[in-house]
């Protein structure tokens, strides 16, 4: 999730066929806009703009504030506000969680009355929610040279990673230690999160060990991934295996999360997109969603990580009609729910990824 300085300020059209294309500039500008107005004083990234239930709350859910994060990173205006939000992140990491596990970060909850947080004193998972901060700590790494912030933190880093080692079995994750089962999406984004955070030991802290002990997991847990939910017969992966190492069963016509899931060892980088496994999966997929692009699909949600697989696998086209298409639809006037924080970072990769793939520097 490594990308170009510069973006925000490019104005290329899309290629798409409505009347009045918009240019990248406009698509990035709203979304950076849009986070800015989302990002609290605090430095954290509610889901949402407002509130979209009863309680008028406002949803903090770290994992998509990180995947939000990486998007702003398209801008290099954005720095400060991401390191603020990193800060956010290690400000709350839990000493000791609902779990007795180490270097875990819940979900939160604010009141734009009182202007309070609180916490919900639970997370969706232990796996995703780290793994994709130590992603997103590389990518901020890259994009300012700030070694010094990263020194600062290391042994907060090596908290959060050693709380994905706390629930890592047999080489693959569980979501939680309450919560047993091995999602193909979650150990797609940890396979991300050990590579990365191998690189960090490398290039920031210089630690050859643990730079060779990251690495490690992250091939162990490749292996694993091929040898326990890669079916050669029908050539997809199983979506999960619960603890008893039951996998959960497939259906290319069940969305969520079986078809979604198989877009994810593309583009966390898993398998490359040249490969004739990644070729397939994605094709086979628009086969049976051929108009995701046009935000027709069984599921409410725009999904941007679509659109972003789309532009690692070349497909300028259809990943350009989806932000022409989320634009349109939800752009005016403040991206309204089911539009959150997750779509926002994912659209500006996609458009930071379409634009490498120009060559524009």
């Amino acid at each position: 999730m490594v990308f170009l300085f510069g973006i925000f300020y490019l104005a290329f059209f899309l290629e798409s066929n409505a009347t009045q294309p918009v240019s990248y500039q406009e698509i990035l500008q709203s979304q950076f806009h849009w986070l800015e107005k989302v990002q609290l004083d605090s430095g954290a990234i509610p889901m949402t703009l407002q509130a979209t239930d009863s309680t008028g709350e406002l949803k903090i859910v770290p994992y998509f504030a990180n995947l939000a994060a990486m998007g702003m990173l398209e801008s290099k205006e954005n720095q400060a506000r991401v390191r603020h939000y990193m800060d956010w992140y290690f400000k709350h990491l839990n000493e000791k969680d609902i779990d007795g596990v180490k270097g875990t970060v819940y979900d939160y909850k604010w009141n734009p009355q009182t202007h309070k947080e609180t916490s919900t004193q639970n997370y969706d998972s232990v796996d995703s929610y780290g793994a994709t901060f130590l992603s997103l700590l590389r990518a901020y790494f890259e994009k300012t040279g700030d070694k010094k912030y990263l020194l600062r933190h290391q042994a907060q880093i090596e908290e959060i990673a050693g709380s994905i080692l706390s629930v890592t079995h047999q080489d693959m994750t569980w979501a939680k230690t309450s919560y047993k089962v091995k999602y193909l999406m979650d150990n797609c984004e940890v396979w991300r999160g050990w590579e990365d955070t191998a690189w960090l030991f490398e290039k920031v802290f210089n630690d050859k060990t643990k730079t060779a002990f990251y690495r490690q997991k992250a091939t162990h847990l490749k292996k694993a991934l091929e040898l326990s939910l890669w079916n050669r017969e029908k050539q997809v992966y199983a979506p999960g295996m619960f603890e008893s190492e039951e996998k959960l069963s497939f259906d290319w016509n069940n969305f969520y999360p079986d078809a979604a899931s198989q877009l994810y060892p593309i583009w966390t980088g898993l398998i490359l997109p040249e490969s004739p496994r990644a070729k397939r999966l994605y094709e086979t997929f628009c086969q049976h969603y051929p108009q995701w692009d046009s935000l027709q699909k069984p599921d409410p949600f725009p999904w941007a990580v679509i659109a972003y697989t789309a532009a690692i696998m070349g497909d300028t086209q259809r990943a350009a009609n989806f932000l022409q298409n989320t634009h349109q639809k939800y752009g005016l006037p403040n991206y309204p729910w089911p539009w959150y924080c997750m779509e926002a970072g994912m659209s500006s990769l996609t458009a930071g990824k379409i634009l490498q793939n120009r060559g524009v520097h």
